[in-house]
């Protein structure tokens, strides 16, 4: 059995602009121009196997919580590949968002 847990502060989850900007906005934008929903997550997982001769079982349970940002970002900032924030959603979560997601699976050996 093992359990992970984990804290990320502004998680950023970007995406391309729907639409090109006009050949005067298109100055100091890195690698391209984004839209990102900024969040602070926290996630735990716990895993599990259990072997009984040539059968195998596997399950596991992930929590995530989605909250908005303690240090929301601003338009113009930059984040990591080299790509710059166009349009910024720091409060998407005005509520808490739990996303659970459980899993099982057997396995069987044919063959040592």
């Amino acid at each position: 059995m093992d359990a992970i847990f984990s804290q990320i502060d502004v998680a950023i989850f970007a995406s391309p602009l729907p639409f090109p900007l006009p050949n005067g906005l298109q100055t100091n934008i890195g690698k391209g121009l984004v839209v990102g929903t900024i969040s602070d997550n926290t996630r735990y997982v716990l895993v599990a196997k259990y072997d009984t001769g040539p059968f195998r079982f596997f399950g596991g349970y992930e929590h995530i919580r989605f909250a908005n940002p303690k240090t929301p970002l601003s338009p113009g900032d930059s984040i990591t590949g080299g790509f710059v924030l166009r349009t910024v959603v720091n409060n998407s979560f005005t509520t808490d968002r739990v996303l659970q997601i459980f899993w099982t699976g057997p396995t069987y050996e044919a063959r040592p």
